[in-house]
């Protein structure tokens, strides 16, 4: 089937029902949205003849062009009796002969050629004529239509179902859900667009498109019938949108803005201000990329004009009105409101854009030297670029040019984070808060010093967070006093609910996050705050066991999707929920989308963090190189002065091991990553830690692991901690393995449930407990055949007995060779004889394609339970 007729077949059926019928079709549709691969299926159909015919614009001028083909060789496209009279004869040839005529793109017809056809139709040429939707049909043939000789068939949207099978098919392996629902929803609905954008294939996660030449051409396709008038409100809305319609109507007209809602090319809003957006985004990357700096500059010295200065900052349906008068000034090269250029500049600072913040910074600063406003956003953003000792200069000019005490305060606070943050100096941050006051020893004072003491609380907090001191964390946050900002009191919440969670009081966390709720509504909260409160929650309610609560939550943070810090929390939290729920790919594309936007940015050194999640989700689906260059990642960006991520660089190398099949090395990582977690108070990633290990085959800390999680709030804890006292106790009489995972199997953690009984089965194996060894390989196995794109030490023994084609004699065998028991052994352990063993092994070795027993251990078994390897990789550096 062609492709483009995906969800067609209707159509098609239609159009064989009108010519049946003996009546002609006039096929209309917008541009992609498969007009002619409907004329082309229709001319592949058996029973029926079909002579299809093009017009284009190029033929539009020549009487007969696009009929040329009906002509002798000796006739020339011109208005002739001739010409006439060979035409008529060759059209009424095909009316003799039942032979159905397809002509494409009939808008583009000439007068005299449209006419013809017309006739021919109305004397028994049964047509087939595709019109673009809105483009005018020459008046022979509306005639036709208006006569009721031709029948209407309108290609509308695909469905949903339809556009996604459109996407698999195209994509092949390389489509994902995530890449599938992302196209789709690009698409809407257009096959010529939906099949380009299955085609080139972007990394899910991506929301910017490369703008190849045959996305360009689908695009452009929908500008072609527009006048100069209608694209100049295109270019306006591609430039800057959403506009609100009175703005439009006032930079373009009345005319323009009516024209482009009438051809469909925008939506326009249900609110007060009607706000109007092109109505697709590939659409601005279109046109701007035909637009250069001059024409740029004149767009937005249009709407400088027409924008009262008042209106860009305080209309509340304008999004980031001053962010984006800041860029028309920029853009124009009209710096006419200093006040917008710097409210933008505190904007850009909030969503992490450092340079677009110092642009506008300097701005200001070249034009008002000594404004302390502009300073301290200049330092701000060298904070971000990750240059502290330029940050630590502006501060210093701050309170040397003596602004307002407000801004003084913000210097002084700014030095102690550049010390901490910049340059991991935390001695040189406590000097620096020092003259702003002792936070315990400030009992009363005036309102300036208790602003200082929240403040400098607030912060205090922070590093000792960000340090890995939780219990100093909690204690300082619970300080901030109750006349504290609003903006200092999330601040002093978010810290208090992550060191709280940390301990394993999740419960008591969750109740904190509660308690920000009613501080969200306060118009003076940042935006950022909202952000990481929702974001705080979905993490937490990964380890509550609610995890099909952490990917349908609210959308809150999405409305500020540039904030980068909070997303990667959220988006971290999604990603490991998808993980131990076993979507491989949709973790995957999470945690690709994080890195990305942390390439430039990371002043809290989350990339450590992410990196040890990207090495878990490579590990898992046998990327053995992203594993790898994932654990790099994440030891090239942590810094030691920042201990909360202490744990995150030992695991992302252990599972980069993992990859790699160096399982009792990653063993010995995961322990030292938890060790590192005990020591900073978190509680919840040494669980994490000590579980890896585990899953891993270090069974050994399978007591540990159960003394710690049965210390964790929720549900999802616990549930790991009965199952770990099950394989704690390889007699296990009461059976706490299998009743831990069932509860894991119920919140949805699959993963973890599956491997906790494959090591199980290993275990019971070694025991020499065969026959509950077959029964938690069984239900381990069962449930790991649903798992598709990713797998595991564990699983991967699981399928390479069952997909393999073992027998279960061989596959017994061959995992008791994997762990090192000898023929002798295994021999006397099944009674068997020795020959026999090597009889199944061979055939194992055969069937497996190994050549011995080594091979079989990486093949089926993980990692062995034996003595560890002291190996060590050299990516591992100590």
């Amino acid at each position: 089937m062609v492709l483009t007729l995906v969800g067609r077949t209707g159509v098609l059926d239609d159009i064989g029902r009108a010519l049946d019928d003996g009546s002609g079709v006039l096929l209309t549709g917008t541009s992609g949205m498969g007009r002619t691969s409907v004329l082309r299926a229709l001319q592949a159909q058996p029973d029926i003849d079909v002579v299809r015919v093009t017009a284009t614009p190029a033929t539009a001028p020549v009487p007969l062009g696009a009929l040329a083909r009906f002509l002798p060789g000796e006739v020339s496209p011109a208005v002739t009796s001739g010409a006439l009279g060979a035409v008529r004869s060759a059209l009424g040839a095909l009316a003799a002969a039942g032979t159905v005529l397809g002509f494409d793109d009939v808008h583009h017809l000439d007068g005299v050629s449209a006419a013809l056809v017309a006739d021919a139709a109305r004397e028994g040429l049964r047509v087939v004529l595709t019109v673009r939707e809105h483009a005018e049909v020459p008046p022979p043939l509306q005639g036709l239509h208006d006569e009721q000789l031709l029948r209407e068939v309108v290609l509308t949207p695909l469905g949903a179902v339809d556009a996604a099978t459109l996407v698999r098919t195209v994509a092949g392996g390389r489509s994902t859900t995530t890449s599938v629902r992302w196209a789709v929803e690009l698409g809407e609905g257009n096959p010529l667009l939906l099949a380009e954008l299955a085609r080139i294939a972007p990394r899910p996660g991506f929301e910017r498109l490369p703008l190849t030449d045959r996305l360009r051409r689908a695009m452009a396709a929908h500008l072609e019938v527009v006048d100069d008038t209608t694209r100049r409100a295109v270019e306006v809305l591609a430039y800057d949108s959403p506009l609100p319609l009175g703005v439009l109507v006032d930079v373009v007209g009345a005319a323009a803005a009516e024209a482009v809602e009438q051809q469909a090319l925008v939506t326009v809003g249900d609110g007060p201000v009607h706000l109007v957006s092109l109505a697709h985004p590939l659409l601005a990357e279109v046109v701007l990329a035909d637009i250069g700096a001059t024409r740029r500059a004149a767009l937005a010295s249009a709407l400088l004009q027409v924008v009262p200065d008042a209106a860009a900052r305080g209309w509340p349906d304008l999004p980031d009105g001053a962010v984006r008068h800041a860029r028309w000034q920029m853009d124009a090269g009209e710096v006419v409101d200093l006040d917008i250029i710097a409210e933008a500049s505190r904007h850009m600072l909030v969503r992490w854009d450092a340079a677009g913040a110092q642009r506008l910074a300097a701005v200001v600063h070249e034009r008002r030297p000594n404004d302390c406003g502009a300073i301290l956003l200049l330092a701000g953003a060298a904070l971000l670029r990750g240059e502290p000792i330029e940050a630590e200069r502006w501060f210093a000019m701050v309170e040397h040019l003596g602004g307002t005490p407000e801004q003084r305060l913000q210097a002084r606070l700014g030095l102690a984070e550049s010390a901490f943050f910049g340059r991991g100096d935390r001695e040189a941050a406590q000097v620096a808060l020092a003259p702003i006051g002792d936070p315990p020893a400030l009992q009363d004072g005036t309102s300036e010093d208790c602003a200082g003491r929240d403040a400098t609380t607030a912060l205090a907090a922070m590093i000792a967070l960000c340090g890995g001191d939780m219990a100093e964390a909690a204690v300082l946050a619970e300080r901030v006093g109750p006349r504290a900002t609003p903006d200092l009191r999330l601040v002093a919440l978010a810290v208090r609910h992550v060191a709280v969670a940390s301990a394993g009081h999740l419960d008591a966390a969750w109740r904190l996050t509660e308690q920000a709720i009613p501080l969200l509504a306060d118009p003076a909260v940042a935006p950022e705050h909202h952000v990481r409160m929702w974001a705080g929650r979905r993490y937490l309610r990964l380890h509550l066991g609610d995890l099909q609560g952490v990917l349908d939550g609210p959308e809150d943070h999405r409305s500020h999707a540039a904030l980068l810090l909070s997303n990667v929390v959220f988006d971290v939290g999604q990603s490991a929920a998808h993980l131990v729920m076993a979507r491989g790919d949709l973790a995957r594309s999470l945690v690709e989308r994080i890195d990305v936007t942390l390439t430039e940015t990371d002043p809290y050194g989350h990339r450590a963090f992410v990196g040890a999640v990207a090495a878990e989700i490579a590990a898992h689906q046998g990327r053995r190189d992203a594993a790898v260059a994932a654990a790099r990642t994440a030891r090239e960006s942590h810094r030691p002065h920042l201990g909360w991520w202490a744990w995150a660089v030992p695991a992302a190398e252990g599972w980069a091991l993992a990859a790699t099949h160096r399982f009792p090395r990653a063993c010995a990582l995961m322990r030292r990553a938890a060790a590192r977690a005990e020591a900073s108070g978190d509680l919840l990633h040494q669980c994490l830690c000590l579980l890896a290990a585990v899953r891993l085959g270090g069974l050994d800390q399978a007591g540990a692991l159960a003394e710690v999680a049965a210390r964790v709030d929720g549900r999802l804890w616990p549930a790991v901690g009965v199952a770990a006292r099950g394989l704690a106790d390889p007699a296990d009489p009461d059976g706490l393995l299998e009743d831990g995972c069932e509860r894991l199997m119920d919140l949805g953690a699959r993963l973890w449930a599956v491997d906790l009984l494959a090591r199980g089965a290993a275990l019971d194996r070694r025991s020499r407990r065969d026959g509950r060894a077959m029964q938690r390989r069984a239900a381990a196995e069962a449930h790991a055949r649903e798992f598709v794109d990713l797998t595991s030490p564990a699983v991967t023994a699981l399928r390479g007995s069952s997909a393999a084609g073992l027998t279960p004699r061989q596959w017994q065998i061959a995992t008791l060779a994997a762990e090192g028991w000898t023929s002798r052994q295994i021999a006397d352990h099944l009674v068997l004889s020795v020959r026999t063993v090597d009889n199944h092994l061979a055939r194992a070795y055969q069937v497996l394609g190994v050549h011995g027993r080594q091979d079989l251990a990486d093949v089926l078994a993980g990692p062995p339970l034996g003595p560890d390897d002291q190996s060590v990789d050299p990516m591992i550096t100590r």
